[in-house]
């Protein structure tokens, strides 16, 4: 682990005590659960958009196969 900035204070690893080292950890694997979460929701967007686009097409088909079943 290299040094650490928090809120705009940079801490020096050779100067924190054991607990401030395991917490520091615990941040750091929150922020690559966080970023991966993030990416997680980014990549649900698509594909939740990608099915809003199947919906649509397969509703116009069904809406256009009434139409010529009623002419």
């Amino acid at each position: 682990m290299s040094d650490i900035t928090i809120d705009g204070k940079e801490y020096k690893k050779n100067e924190m005590s054991e607990e401030q080292v395991s917490i520091v950890g615990k941040l750091a694997n929150i922020q690559q659960s966080k970023n991966n979460l993030l990416s997680q929701v980014q990549d649900l967007e698509v594909l939740a958009d990608h099915y809003v686009g199947k919906f649509k097409t397969a509703t116009s088909k069904e809406i256009e196969e009434k139409q010529s079943e009623q002419k």
